[in-house]
């Protein structure tokens, strides 16, 4: 079994009553994300599980943030990854946008 890797871009925008945003809903395994918050951005975001809110820490507009899986320390399922079915983003401000991109892995294929 081999395992295939494809570049993955999604654009999240933040609207009134729906300001966390889960990043997949289906499981989706990554080594890395990168987070752009847009540099047109009027506030913050922040990224962590389905309680993320302002309290975490802020990603500021025109910046990018990297997150690697050997900072979480999963080792379970053999190997160090993201589920991006349990990684969420929150703006704080409707309207506001944030690009991500990773490499999606398969397995088995």
């Amino acid at each position: 079994m081999s395992n295939i890797v494809g570049f993955r871009r999604k654009v999240i925008t933040f609207v009134a009553g729906n300001l966390t945003q889960q990043i997949e809903t289906s499981k989706t395994f990554t080594h890395q994300i990168e987070i752009y918050p847009a540099s047109g951005n009027s506030g913050s975001v922040y990224i962590g599980n389905k309680d993320v809110d302002a309290t975490w820490i802020p990603r500021a507009k025109n910046t990018y943030t990297v997150f690697t899986a050997s900072e979480k320390g999963d080792t379970t399922g053999g190997g160090d990854y993201f589920d991006l079915s349990q990684v969420y983003v929150y703006g704080a401000t409707a309207g506001d946008v944030v690009t991500i991109q990773y490499l999606k892995i398969e397995t088995g294929v």
